[in-house]
């Protein structure tokens, strides 16, 4: 993995083809209608320095196969960032919600069934 760097200080992410395909796979299964929004966060993670061959083992829906758009989508979300949302890094489901507990004050938003959380959502005080 290489890291560039783009305009706005945006790091570019170089990663293996074979990855990025596995990725999508991964994040079609989290969000059958947009995985690159779930690519949002694979690629946060990678940037807060996650190994990135790693990073698939904290997503727990089975792969799905993707489109040559999908695969386009997310290839673009890892590298460049587009429409990626810095702060993005946990990513749950409602009944992942309901379960976990994050912390409200770290939701970011909610896209195509999943809620999007960033990195400060399991530190907070239950009472919140």
């Amino acid at each position: 993995m290489q890291y560039e760097q783009e305009a706005e200080d945006v790091p570019l992410l170089q990663l293996e083809s074979g990855l990025v395909y596995s990725m999508a796979q991964v994040a079609k299964g989290e969000s059958g209608v947009a995985p690159e929004t779930v690519a949002c966060v694979m690629r946060n993670r990678i940037l807060a320095g996650w190994n990135p061959y790693k990073v698939l083992n904290h997503f727990y829906a089975p792969p799905r196969p993707v489109t040559i758009e999908e695969l386009q989508r997310v290839t673009t979300v890892l590298r460049t960032g587009y429409n990626c949302d810095r702060r993005a890094y946990f990513q749950w489901s409602r009944s992942d919600v309901a379960k976990i507990q994050p912390c409200a004050s770290s939701f970011l938003y909610e896209a195509h069934g999943n809620f999007f959380y960033d990195r400060e959502a399991l530190r907070c005080k239950r009472s919140e």
